[in-house]
Formats: structure tokens, sequence, C-alpha cells
């Protein structure tokens, strides 16, 4: 965290919080955590600080990748 951050407006996300928030907005989907928890794992593994994300976007990036 550099002086020019603002330590309310980061958030610090682990797979279990990202997947239980999916979980809770998604849920019509129907998408099983088997195909979710991998793009989730590539997220946190390769992101970009101050970054926004969109998950059809990184659904739609693994598909491809696929």
């Amino acid at each position: 965290i550099s002086k020019f951050d603002e330590p309310e407006l980061i958030t610090y996300s682990t797979l279990d919080n990202i997947l239980a928030e999916f979980n809770l907005k998604h849920s019509a989907l129907n998408i099983p955590d088997e195909k979710i928890i991998p793009i989730i794992e590539s997220l946190l593994a390769s992101h970009s600080d101050y970054q926004k994300y969109y998950f059809n976007e990184l659904v739609k990036e693994q598909t491809q990748n696929n």
C-alpha cells in the first residue's frame, strides 16, 4: 500500500469470498463450482492492481483457452 492509497477502498479477496459472492449474485446461471474455481484461481494468480474485472469476460476468456 502506498501513501496515496485509501485503505478503506481496497478490498482483499480470497477464493472463498469471490466464490460465495458469485454464487449469491449469479445463482441463476447454474454454473458448477468446478468450472468457476479455475477462473477465480487464474484471476487471483495473475491480477493487475487497480484493475476492475467483469466475470462474464473472465468466463469467456477461460472458455476460449480450453
